[in-house]
């Protein structure tokens, strides 16, 4: 069994640091030394949640940033992905390898697309429930999962998803995938929480976000994260400018008023908008 004792996902982990598609670099034998000391930064502006993935091609970086910030790897939450589908087991070795890591606290299926059939996603799951079982994970879900992939694992599951990533902000709020998460004790963790304010601008919620963020003392962005958190929705977030990154963690301080959360909810489902995946879904889709 694994001598880690497993971290539950809250608290400041709930806003993790992501090293994802906007750092992607050629593969290369030569370290990034700029994204490392980015993530080393963060590590010591008081983040500790990393999300990175074997997608991204930055696990090596992502470790040497931990060996190099100070902080105890027991002390940092550690979120990977795999998206080798064909070799689960040997991705995963892998990226141990890479982060320098015997254990990470939570291991995800990337995405379900690769599967032909049912039984290539129940294969795939089964596969990380055999990662689980090792003791070397303290953690298994899945990530831009819809209800129905859920339902499939869940058909032969011996372990349910402790989360699913999914894009997720007020112009994607995916109310009934959010609900049936919460049925079935999902963790919602929502990546590209800042859209409203980065990709989707204008829009409807922009006048009612300032005015709140403003009357709080804090950035849009930091009320963007706040709605989410205050929903006990984890989130990913990232920069690669120190003064965002730290500006980004008054999230977990701060704290907005019902009645805000449900403004922004309400002026938010005016509009809809997703940047990732939309090959997958019809336009008009909020599932």
């Amino acid at each position: 069994m694994s001598a880690h004792k497993p971290k539950a996902l809250d608290g400041s982990f709930m806003l993790a640091f992501g090293t994802g598609s906007t750092w992607r670099k050629e593969d290369s034998e030569a370290l990034n030394t700029g994204l490392i000391e980015i993530v080393k930064e963060a590590l010591q502006l008081g983040y500790r949640h990393l999300d990175t993935a074997e997608l991204y091609n930055t696990e090596r970086e992502v470790g040497e940033a931990i060996k190099q910030s100070g902080v105890p790897v027991s002390e940092i939450y550690i979120t990977g992905k795999v998206f080798t589908m064909s070799d689960v087991q040997g991705a995963f070795d892998r990226t141990l390898q890479r982060l320098g890591v015997d254990y990470v606290d939570l291991y995800l299926l990337h995405h379900p697309y690769f599967a032909k059939s049912n039984a290539d996603l129940q294969g795939a799951w089964t596969e990380l429930e055999t990662i689980y079982d090792s003791g070397k994970v303290g953690a298994i879900g899945v990530s831009n999962f819809t209800e129905d992939h859920i339902r499939t694992i869940l058909e032969t599951a011996r372990i349910r998803p402790a989360c699913n990533q999914i894009e997720l902000n007020p112009y994607l709020q995916r109310t009934q995938l959010q609900q049936y998460h919460k049925k079935q004790g999902i963790q919602t963790f929502a990546f590209s929480p800042l859209s409203p304010i980065v990709r989707a601008s204008p829009g409807p919620l922009d006048s009612d976000l300032e005015s709140i963020a403003k009357k709080h003392g804090i950035s849009t962005a930091v009320a963007l994260i706040r709605w989410a958190l205050q929903q006990g929705i984890a989130v990913a977030t990232t920069s690669t400018d120190k003064a965002r990154m730290k500006d980004h963690l008054l999230a977990l301080d701060v704290s907005l008023l019902e009645k805000e959360v449900a403004l922004i909810s309400r002026f938010g489902a005016e509009k809809h908008f997703r940047g990732r995946w939309n090959d997958k879904f019809a336009p008009d889709d909020r599932s």
